[in-house]
């Protein structure tokens, strides 16, 4: 158990973005502009901040939400940023603008997403996010952040394009979406006094969270994975209680990858039952593997999170299994639970 203890210690302080970025990721004192470097300042190390065990997540996921995606992007480069915006669909990439504006006009956040952005992306592609974002919030980042841009912006983009209005309910499938008008939504502010009163809206904010960190951006299956590995463990909690993981894990997954809810959903929450109950970083680790290979993440991801701990350290346990497989010798086991690895 000290053994294990203690490869669970290395691996959480493995540098949170480090695990699949192909160059060094930027900080506060080498980002090369001033709003990456203010949003570098103080980098969060969880998706809910410094919330500990016991309080409600989904609340402390939803106000840090605009934070963690300003970091996400804050720390690329400008190709790994084109390259990452590139990976995302439409239906992500609008999700992630309502979600965006919501958090922003609950905390009173001054955003900062759009300013990094404006420094990173070339034309056409600040003219993607401005059909999602709105054309009058970029054209104004890049007036105040990367002027030079703005003649082929404003020849390219459609200036007809609105911004996101906060709340609008118009996250998930849309069969799922009056499932979302909670909380702020419905009372008008923001209020941590109901506990789980966000429990519908940070799964989507969970999942796009991690699709914009660097073993997420590899793909859907596996962002969606460490979306559950995350409400697995720190999120699901007392409040929770009669209603079955899955329930709120299944509009995600119907959204994103209907594909693959059709072959896993059945199985999702009885899995999630044994998971909850691993009592050891070696038993949770196995579990979090067995999950990978039903969400059917790609090799690289495979890789990144048995040896990096994923994520905002959301496979930890994992990488320690793998750790705890090597030291024991059983090299199958380890063969199995990385996978080849990307190169």
């Amino acid at each position: 158990m000290k053994t294990i203890k203690f490869l669970v210690s290395v691996a959480v302080v493995t540098a949170v973005f480090n695990c699949a970025a192909a160059t060094v990721p930027y900080t506060n004192l080498t980002a090369p502009d001033a709003a990456a470097a203010r949003v570098l300042q103080r980098p969060l190390t969880a998706i809910w901040g410094d919330a500990p065990v016991g309080t409600d997540r989904t609340y402390a996921i939803h106000t840090h939400f605009a934070q963690v995606i300003e970091q996400n992007f804050a720390r690329l480069d400008a190709s790994a940023a084109r390259t990452l915006v590139d990976g995302l669909s439409e239906k992500e990439l609008s999700d992630l603008a309502q979600l965006y504006v919501s958090s922003n006009a609950d905390t009173g956040h001054v955003g900062e997403l759009l300013a990094v952005l404006s420094s990173r992306l070339d034309t056409p592609r600040l003219s993607r996010v401005s059909h999602h974002f709105g054309y009058a919030p970029v054209y104004e980042a890049l007036i105040n952040n990367a002027p030079g841009g703005v003649a082929a912006f404003s020849l390219a983009a459609d200036g007809g394009s609105a911004a996101p209005v906060p709340h609008a309910p118009t996250v998930g499938a849309p069969r799922l979406r009056m499932t979302l008008a909670t909380g702020p939504a419905a009372g008008g502010g923001m209020s941590p006094m109901q506990f789980g009163q966000f429990a519908n809206l940070t799964p989507f904010e969970t999942y796009l969270a991690l699709r914009t960190a660097p073993v997420g951006a590899l793909g859907v299956q596996g962002a969606l994975l460490e979306t559950t590995f995350i409400w697995g463990a720190a999120v699901y909690t007392s409040w929770t209680i009669g209603t079955k993981i899955g329930d709120k894990l299944a509009p995600v997954i119907e959204t994103y990858a209907p594909d693959t809810w059709d072959v896993i959903g059945g199985t999702l929450s009885a899995m999630y039952d044994q998971y909850r109950q691993a009592q050891t970083a070696v038993s949770t680790g196995q579990f979090q593997s067995a999950f990978g290979d039903l969400f059917g993440i790609s090799s690289a991801q495979s890789h990144d999170m048995s040896t990096t701990g994923g994520d905002y350290m959301c496979t930890a346990a994992w990488a320690a299994w793998v750790q705890q497989q090597l030291h024991t010798g059983d090299g199958c086991a380890t063969c199995k639970s990385t996978g080849p690895s990307p190169d």
